[in-house]
């Protein structure tokens, strides 16, 4: 059974929504600790802030802040977890700054957990706010959103402390870290690896974000796509 669980969220200058991420995940942590007796930290990177991600950040007094100069999303993830104790009892948890958890995000991913899962991929919606209607539709029409579905996103990843440990923890890659944290469990031994749809976190719909070929990116890429005419 999982004791401990750790949230790790890297940042950089993310003033205008690390309220917002902050707010949700001290909801989660209220849900998981009315439910369970497991315990929770959330710690988060502030990975070369010129803004006033700090302050905001720094207003939650039960939020571990830690600093970096990496530039790099996979890098600051790696600072977070930089003291995961090796332990499988110990949880993992990865979201972004521009995410909203739902209330039961904790307890739905340290269910699986507690269900054998050593890698949690749970899916991503974005936000309404902002995202023209035929760009969420043609993001809803891309996607299989169920469970078995294909997709790996940092922004909603939980994976057991021992086999992060196992296989080498975060790569410090400016994107894709979490295709590459993937990979390298699945070809881990004895490591079950859940695709879950009940698992759902919201992110925002800009389409120019932090890391390059990242969430954002994609979105501006569909978006592009959506907006440009048809010929013919």
């Amino acid at each position: 059974m999982i004791t401990d669980v750790s949230v790790v969220v890297p940042a950089r200058d993310e003033q205008d929504e690390i309220r917002g991420c902050l707010e949700s995940l001290a909801v989660a942590c209220a849900e998981l600790h009315r439910r369970t007796s497991v315990r929770s930290r959330v710690v988060v990177v502030l990975d070369d802030c010129r803004d006033a991600t700090a302050v905001v950040a720094g207003g939650y007094p039960d939020v571990e802040l830690r600093t970096a100069q990496e530039r790099s999303v996979g890098a600051a993830r790696r600072i977070g977890a930089a003291d995961l104790p090796a332990s499988p009892q110990h949880w993992l948890a990865s979201t972004d700054a521009d995410c909203r958890v739902p209330t039961s995000w904790l307890v739905r991913m340290l269910a699986h957990a507690d269900d054998g899962a050593d890698l949690v991929l749970g899916t991503v919606r974005p936000s309404a706010a902002g995202l023209p209607d035929t760009v969420r539709r043609a993001w809803f029409d891309a996607h299989r959103l169920g469970d078995g579905h294909e997709h790996v996103h940092a922004a909603n990843l939980g994976i057991r402390a021992s086999t992060y440990h196992a296989v080498g923890g975060w790569a410090p890659l400016r994107s894709h870290e979490d295709v590459d944290l993937t990979a390298r469990v699945e070809k881990h031994p004895a490591t079950q690896v859940r695709r879950c749809g009940d698992v759902v976190v919201e992110t925002s719909s800009r389409t120019r974000g932090r890391a390059p070929n990242g969430f954002a990116s994609y979105l501006g890429k569909l978006a592009a796509g959506v907006s440009r005419p048809h010929s013919g």
